[in-house]
C-alpha cells in the first residue's frame, strides 16, 4: 500500500518489520526501487527526454532509501557530469553515511 503512494520509507519499514518475509513482499520492494530507474529510461526512449539533475537526484534518493547504495553510486558514476550537482551528491553522501557506516 505504501509503495503505491510512493512512500518508500514506510514501504521499507513495513517490509523490515515483517516477522515472515514472503517472496511477494520482497518482489514488491524490488519493483518499487527499480521503477525509478525504469522511469528515467522510459522517458529517454519514448520521448527522447534527457534526464536532468532533478531526476537523477530523485533516483539516487530512492536507491539510498532502499539501502542500495552501490546502485546509487553506479547511477552517479554513469550520469552525465554536467547533471551531477550538489543535490545529487548530497543524497548519495547521505545514503553512504546511513548505510555504509552501520
Amino acid at each position: 500500500m505504501y509503495s503505491r503512494c510512493g512512500d518508500i520509507n514506510s514501504s521499507l519499514a513495513t517490509f523490515e518489520n515483517l516477522k515472515v518475509k514472503y517472496v511477494v513482499s520482497g518482489t514488491t520492494i524490488i519493483m518499487v526501487l527499480a521503477s525509478g530507474n525504469q522511469a528515467l529510461q522510459a522517458m529517454r526512449r519514448a520521448y527522447g527526454l534527457k534526464s536532468r539533475a532533478e531526476a537523477y537526484c530523485c533516483l539516487v534518493d530512492i536507491l539510498g532509501c532502499g539501502k542500495l547504495v552501490e546502485e546509487a553510486i553506479r547511477v552517479v558514476n554513469q550520469m552525465p557530469p554536467e547533471e551531477c550537482d550538489g543535490a545529487v551528491l548530497g543524497d548519495l553522501l547521505g545514503a553512504c553515511k546511513l548505510y555504509l557506516l552501520e
